[in-house]
């Protein structure tokens, strides 16, 4: 499909009439198209449900992998296993050991994919000031400190100015793990720091995978 294309699908997920955005999702969602993600993940926040849930479907569908101009010149086409391995210790709550693992990668690490590292990490730390120590200004700084980080890192990997991060790079749902954990933050303000040790242990942030090529 040509980019001229792709582009009137995009414009029209704007359209006021909600049968043009759907018919725009499920173009979206039959491409071989990268740039049509960001497009689709605004799209999830649409008011008419048809459209939310095809966006949803669409991203899911939606075969794309990581070309060299959707990353800065200096970040790798892979990511070391030992970065995955952090992830899962992050996703069983083994908090101080992601620290160690990510600070392996990240002392060392000269180029700015480095920004990447650091942000899971202040996000492990923050769920390690939570649980281990009931540390409400710990626990809340880490977790915005790191969200913002992968936000930031996720505007300079973007091939667009003002795009969204690209959906799925590294095969990591960022956008996911960005919200999660701006959602035990909010959680924690609401709850104030006497009130710490109350916290909603199904809000701690897991990070999710998308398949290979998706």
């Amino acid at each position: 499909m040509s980019k001229s294309r792709v582009e009137e699908y995009i414009v029209q997920l704007k359209d006021g009439n909600y049968t043009v955005r759907r018919d725009a999702i499920h173009a979206l969602g039959t491409i071989d198209n990268a740039s049509a993600v960001p497009a689709l993940i605004e799209a999830l926040k649409d008011g008419d449900s048809a459209v939310s849930y095809g966006a949803a479907h669409a991203l899911g569908i939606l075969r794309w992998s990581v070309h060299k101009d959707m990353r800065p010149d200096d970040w790798p086409e892979k990511l070391p296993p030992e970065f995955y391995a952090a992830l899962e210790e992050l996703n069983r709550g083994e908090y101080f050991a992601c620290h160690e693992t990510l600070e392996a990668l990240w002392i060392p690490e000269k180029r700015s994919v480095r920004e990447i590292y650091q942000g899971v990490l202040q996000i492990a730390v923050g769920c390690y000031h939570l649980k281990a120590r009931a540390n409400w200004v710990g626990a809340v700084n880490k977790l915005e400190e790191g969200a913002r980080r992968l936000e930031r890192a996720g505007r300079v990997a973007s091939s667009e100015e003002g795009a969204e991060a690209p959906y799925g790079l590294y095969g990591v749902d960022w956008r996911q793990l960005i919200d999660s954990a701006d959602r035990l933050q909010t959680h924690l303000r609401g709850l104030g720091r006497e009130n710490v040790s109350a916290f909603d242990r199904s809000l701690l942030p897991v990070a999710r995978y998308l398949p290979d090529g998706a």
